[in-house]
């Protein structure tokens, strides 16, 4: 005998209940009041218990122009893209491999910059800014994509032909590794334990593209920059396996290697039809998806829920502008995954014949 109110962030199509009246929200979730008696079923047999929120999470802060600490991430980050949504600047890359104060720029060839204006610490639940501008402008709103790989705590890695660093999360689909190129083509491990479906590369002692390698539109390494609108090319590499992949040139690099984990994540690749309703199944509810036209010059777009996106709209990477809801909102989110809505089909997210990569969390 006694009352109380429980709150259960799963996708509303794994939850089942009987024995009182359940009512829908505005907001799409549902209540379900209980009678005398009842019975509450979470998830099923093959349902995935991790939830994505144990190892990536979306916060958003206001910035103050003065050191400030970022926190309610709820773990640890040992990877962060930040960008302001209300001003023009760059896109901001951050990670434990390299250490606090560096940071690379999505949306930019150039090198990396260290400054302890830009951030100066990982934290237990979050991490600390400085005052510079391009992450922290005073009375500006910030978006954080946060990664939780091992803590910061590296090891070499001797699986290629040069030793790379590396922090892996196996249960979340993502390691980081960092190295320093022989000057040929050459084989760096990335830890990851089976073959990543996407790596991102950047260049960091020199001004280099960004380089986004994928291998689930066809099976080869393909690959699209980061900070431009250029159409997808073949790499001319032997694509990833289980251990090590392979890279040009000498120099150093950083790489962030991810694969599908079943209820988390979902890399892969969709058709345009040119019409409203275009579905596309990631097998659970995203609250973060990169969508990029393999076909002709596009802008990447990346999408996420926190910001809403209605009134959040879309940030381009390779561009510095602020929150675009041109034709917002351009997708629907679903419990299995997403749908293109008009206004995506306006804006070039569903163009008849085009293939699309997509990056769903």
């Amino acid at each position: 005998g006694g009352s109380g109110v429980a709150i259960f962030s799963y996708p509303t199509s794994s939850i089942t209940a009987t024995g009182g009246t359940k009512t829908s929200t505005a907001d799409g979730e549902f209540v379900h009041t209980f009678k005398s008696s009842g019975t509450l079923t979470v998830g099923g047999s093959s349902f995935n218990t991790v939830a994505p929120g144990d190892h990536f999470n979306i916060i958003q802060y206001s910035g103050n122009n003065t050191t400030k600490s970022i926190k309610g991430v709820g773990f640890k980050p040992d990877l962060f893209w930040l960008k302001g949504r209300t001003f023009s600047d760059n896109h901001n890359v951050g990670d434990s491999n390299r250490g606090a104060q560096k940071l690379i720029f999505p949306n930019l060839d150039s090198q990396e910059f260290t400054s302890a204006n830009y951030f100066t610490s990982f934290d237990a639940d979050g991490f600390t800014l400085g005052s510079e501008n391009t992450a922290n402008k005073a009375q500006q709103d910030f978006i954080a994509y946060c990664w939780k790989v091992n803590g910061g705590t590296t090891s070499s890695n001797t699986d290629g032909a040069v030793t790379s660093t590396v922090q892996a999360n196996t249960a979340a689909g993502i390691s980081i590794a960092t190295a320093t190129g022989n000057g040929s083509t050459t084989t760096f491990g990335h830890g990851l334990g089976d073959t990543p479906e996407l790596i991102i590369r950047k260049r960091l002692d020199s001004a280099l593209n960004w380089t986004v390698y994928f291998t689930v539109l066809d099976g080869s390494l393909d690959y699209m920059n980061l900070n431009t609108t250029g159409a997808k090319d073949n790499s001319g590499y032997t694509a990833p396996d289980s251990t090590t992949f392979t890279v040009p040139n000498g120099g150093d690099w950083v790489f962030y290697c991810f694969k599908s984990i079943t209820g988390i994540s979902k890399i892969g690749t969709y058709t345009g039809n040119g019409s409203a309703g275009k579905s596309i199944t990631t097998g659970f509810r995203p609250g973060f998806i990169l969508i990029k036209s393999t076909v002709g010059a596009d802008n990447w777009r990346l999408y996420d829920t926190v910001r809403g996106i209605t009134n959040g709209g879309y940030l381009e990477p390779n561009r510095s502008d602020a929150d675009d809801t041109s034709n917002a909102p351009n997708l629907t989110i679903t419990d299995t995954g997403f749908e293109i809505t008009a206004g995506g089909v306006t804006v070039g997210n569903n163009a008849d014949g085009n293939d699309y990569l997509y990056w769903a969390i």
